[in-house]
């Protein structure tokens, strides 16, 4: 009897052992009241960390795109497709994308202070720039709107007479409209003319080069540029008989203003432009198509660029 018994009881502490093993095997305790509790413990860890942890934050700028964003290139550059905070924006203009839109020109041999265009409405979000020349004489200021412009550059030259060219910058918005007025320091008759454009893809002025002298029927010069998607301007005055002709690789006229005083004396003011997609000099001017005679010039070259 007493053998039976101690059989029983190791049969029993035998089983005992291999339910502990198992339940520790599905990591509950081994109690039977511990075991319910511990059940209801995890239960209740799993919904604390589901909804505690919620979704995660994004971070911007680590290439992953996470919930909230709709772009990540892996940094929190502005302008280059994704922005700061990782929403899709406009990319980036390509190189050499800028451009020279709605160019309008007007010329007269006037007296009084001013010269007039009356009504410029810029076609996009842009640079407004206004360039002049004259016969006798620097303007005083140059407004558009009733806003004062931006002055880059006059160079004047006295050679046989007086010739003058500048140029003025503002930045615009799409549709804004309103008249250029040019106040000249001199009020007398002169021959004046003025070329009015909007620069797109660019946003800022990079540098800028003057020129003048009398007699060659050459004038030209070079400029560097820094930066991609650039242009650069030229405004060119000269007195005299016949027709400069603009000269240097990809420069393009935009305006060409006369106003005529006789067969061999008029102002004329003539601006182009390059497209200057990769950083690099640039060699651009005007030349006069006579053989002979004197030619009085004033030169301006400006490179406007991308600055972002």
């Amino acid at each position: 009897m007493n053998r039976r018994r101690s059989r029983s009881r190791r049969h029993l502490f035998l089983l005992a052992l291999v339910v502990a093993f198992a339940l520790l095997a599905l990591g509950c305790p081994s109690g039977g009241g511990g075991s319910a509790g511990g059940v209801g413990a995890a239960s209740g860890t799993g919904g604390s960390g589901s909804g505690g942890g919620g979704t995660p934050t994004a971070t911007c700028g680590n290439g992953s795109v996470e919930s909230g964003e709709t772009c990540d290139d892996g940094n929190t550059n502005p302008k280059d497709g994704c922005s700061a905070t990782c929403p899709t924006e406009p990319p980036p203009p390509p190189s050499g994308s800028a451009a020279v839109e709605n160019v309008q020109s007007t010329a007269e041999w006037r007296e009084g202070p001013t010269l007039t265009m009356s009504n410029y409405v810029a076609p996009e979000d842009g640079l407004l720039v206004v360039r002049i020349g004259a016969h006798a004489g620097v303007s005083d200021s140059v407004t558009f709107a009733g806003e004062e412009m931006i002055h880059v550059s006059s160079v004047e030259v006295t050679y046989l007479t007086t010739t003058s060219v500048e140029m003025f910058y503002l930045p615009v918005t799409a549709g804004e409209s309103g008249a250029i007025v040019v106040d000249y320091v001199w009020p007398g008759t002169d021959q004046r003319g003025m070329v009015v454009s909007t620069l797109t893809g660019v946003d800022t002025i990079e540098l800028f080069q003057n020129s003048n002298g009398g007699g060659p029927n050459l004038a030209q010069d070079t400029v560097t540029t820094t930066r991609a998607n650039s242009i650069i301007l030229s405004a060119f005055t000269d007195f005299g008989n016949g027709i400069p002709e603009e000269v240097g690789t990809g420069h393009v006229l935009d305006g060409y203003p006369t106003v005529p005083e006789t067969d061999y004396h008029e102002m004329k003011l003539q601006t182009g432009h390059v497209d200057a997609s990769s950083p690099g000099d640039y060699t651009l001017g005007f030349q006069n198509t006579r053989a002979t005679g004197y030619m009085d010039y004033a030169l301006i070259l400006a490179v406007f660029s991308d600055g972002s």
